[in-house]
């Protein structure tokens, strides 16, 4: 999986570009579930849930927003591609990211690499007291959480969803929400908890559905 803007200095860039020093890290997606050219599809470390999926650029951005409107309606279409699956299995997923678009401003993500965490989930993420404003579309959402600014987004592959103000919100903020919502509130910090019991499940569905090629 080759990487047009290489960054070796990314866990993820480094994975895609099939760097020695990424051998020991991040082998649970040695294997992709979906992938093109421009992203790729893989069980999240940390699944707190089966069928939880990561979608991540190939091209190292630090948050969604930062993709150019042609590679966001790319994105859209990959993550409905993803969904099909999901769907499948577990049900429509919910999507958030932790959106960072610098050093200084990183919303609580812990990589610095964009992707959207898609869950099977229909707990309530969002605690009725934070502030949110809603999108309806791709554009809305570049122009809502702007080049500059951190965010954090839940919504869905449509476009449609909520951005949050990531000021006064704990790191892992949604992470720790599910793990509250799905009973295991002490494991929301996935380099703790791997959970690599259910990244199996996810696998297994996975290549039960796709096995027969694409469904989209």
């Amino acid at each position: 999986m080759s990487n047009q803007n290489e960054d070796h200095t990314c866990l993820f860039c480094a994975k895609f570009s099939g760097s020695e020093q990424s051998i020991a890290l991040r082998q649970w997606y040695d294997d992709p579930i979906i992938e093109d050219k421009d992203f790729v599809a893989v069980p999240s470390l940390g699944q707190l849930v089966p069928g939880y999926i990561l979608i991540i650029p190939r091209r190292h951005v630090s948050s969604m927003a930062q993709l150019s409107m042609e590679e966001l309606a790319k994105l859209r279409k990959f993550c409905g591609q993803v969904t099909v699956f999901q769907k499948k299995c577990w049900g429509m997923p919910l999507i958030f990211e932790h959106g960072m678009c610098s050093e200084e401003h990183r919303a609580g993500a812990c990589i610095d690499h964009a992707h959207w965490h898609l869950v099977p989930t229909s707990e309530e993420l969002v605690p009725h007291d934070i502030r949110l404003t809603r999108i309806d579309s791709f554009e809305a959402f570049a122009a809502s959480t702007g080049q500059a600014n951190s965010y954090l987004y839940v919504g869905n592959c449509t476009g449609r969803g909520y951005i949050l103000d990531d000021r006064n919100i704990p790191g892992q903020f949604f992470r720790r929400r599910l793990a509250l919502a799905v009973q295991r509130p002490d494991e929301w910090d996935y380099s703790v908890f791997p959970l690599y019991e259910n990244i199996r499940t996810t696998y297994e569905c996975a290549k039960t559905i796709l096995q027969n090629g694409p469904h989209w």
